[in-house]
């Protein structure tokens, strides 16, 4: 017997369940009726989920020299038990995400890089244990991940399933999921820090994809007023704080986007609020240096300084850092040295030097004489095997990038050259004549 939601709605509920067992004898019908017995029926936890998922996903730009590094983004999850009963044990195993539409066609891949369940880090895993939901509990847990390419979600879809301790889905706990878009995950601050993160969102839609909810770790939903202007100076080497004024934020949660005093020259490391409240660096305010518009198109390379509040003061004071002029050094690579005659196998190995490391190399091949063809396109590893003809000569250079987009001179000559003149043969042993062995030894 497996007793449904309303069986025990607010409390322990008795039941008596009884019956009658009939059986036949020959021709004879025998019915027993069955002695009533108690059973207590407790209240079911009842499961309503919120998926939160970051919209931009900043990484490298297959498109440019520089690789850009990856930032990581969040895919968080709300669990509401609006139940009688408390949700033990409760753990979700997410599925590793996958793109299904894609509109360049790249190759793309995602890494977990930590799970956190509430305060807590636990090892990175696509599974969260929740443990214990009492009644009226709610618990947060996000995913961080990190992507090889970046870009931005214009949809998501999923599929969840509850299983029960007997592997079936007749009696599932969970009432609802939603999924949300998700500008950042972020936190309230003041009385309303509960250390947990909150997240805002954009539920409605509108061309600059602004947000306009923010979903707090206590189950409540509050608007978000946005403002798209500021005053600011702009920081100078010998004076590196400037006031953000005339921001329109006041009452309420309010988000606001500008662009960034600091433009690219300088590094925002502090905010705080006029009344000493200090807004927490990529949390509650971060930068960002490009924005996504979707439709398979380029982004836009704009500087902007993001800011999210609540009860606002209207004014901020930023403190930036100089950033540090960019590497315009190309690196430098080589091909090891080939003996005069190979195999039809050419064990090729290259390396190169940059200050700050070599990213990536590009490998090309000339035969015999002819002119130099890609052989090996942005490579990170520093050997290969190339297959060659016999008979043929064989002539490479490599030319390297470093991660600031760097790229080394074009080269003309090979570095290393070499002709398949060897047939490859089978091994030959010396002969060894009569041998001995004692016995339980090994003879080599």
């Amino acid at each position: 017997l497996v007793p449904g939601q309303d069986a025990a709605p607010t409390g322990p509920v008795v039941y008596e369940v009884f019956g009658t067992m009939s059986y036949r004898v020959g021709d004879e019908d025998v019915n027993i009726p069955l002695l009533p017995q108690p059973i207590t029926v407790y209240p079911n936890p009842n499961l309503k989920l919120k998926y939160f998922h970051q919209r931009d996903v900043y990484s490298d730009d297959p498109f440019t020299d520089p690789i850009e590094p990856p930032i990581p983004f969040t895919l968080g999850v709300m669990i509401e038990n609006t139940g009688a009963g408390p949700a033990r044990n409760l753990s979700i195993t997410s599925g590793q995400p996958e793109i299904i539409e894609n509109d360049k066609g790249l190759l793309i891949d995602f890494e977990i890089i930590a799970t956190r369940v509430g305060n807590q880090n636990l090892s990175p895993s696509l599974t969260a244990d929740f443990g214990t939901i009492e009644p009226g509990g709610i618990a947060v847990g996000q995913w961080l991940l990190t992507s090889t390419l970046q870009g931005l979600f214009i949809n998501y879809s999923a599929e969840f399933e509850h299983l029960d301790d007997f592997g079936g889905t007749r009696s599932s706990l969970i009432e609802s999921v939603d999924i949300f878009e998700t500008i950042r995950a972020v936190r309230a601050l003041g009385a309303k820090d509960d250390g947990l993160p909150d997240f805002l969102v954009n539920n409605t839609f509108d061309i600059l994809d602004l947000p306009d909810e923010i979903h707090l770790s206590d189950g409540s939903v509050e608007p978000v007023a946005t403002s798209l202007s500021a005053s600011a100076g702009i920081p100078e080497p010998g004076s590196l704080s400037v006031t953000l004024d005339n921001t329109g934020l006041g009452a309420g949660w309010g988000y606001l986007r500008v662009p960034d005093p600091g433009g690219g020259g300088f590094r925002l490391i502090s905010c705080v609020r006029s009344d000493g409240l200090v807004i927490p660096l990529d949390a509650n305010v971060w930068t960002t240096d490009r924005t996504f518009i979707g439709l398979g198109l380029r982004p836009i390379e704009e500087d902007l300084l993001h800011l999210v509040d609540c009860d606002s003061t209207g004014s901020y004071t930023l403190t930036y850092a100089v950033v540090e002029p960019p590497d315009v050094t190309p690196p430098t690579s080589t091909v090891a040295a080939l003996p005069p005659d190979s195999s039809g196998f050419i064990p090729v190995s290259w390396s190169g030097n940059d200050d700050d490391g070599v990213a990536r190399y590009d490998v090309y091949v000339s035969v015999d004489g002819g002119p130099f063809e890609l052989w090996l396109e942005r490579a990170t590893a520093t050997s290969a095997l190339y297959l060659g003809a016999f008979g043929s000569n064989y002539g490479f250079h490599s030319i390297s990038v470093d991660a600031a987009g760097n790229r080394e001179a074009p080269k003309s000559a090979a570095e290393a050259s070499t002709s398949v003149s060897v047939h490859n043969q089978p091994p030959v042993l010396d002969p060894a004549g009569p041998l001995s062995v004692d016995e339980r030894n090994t003879l080599v």
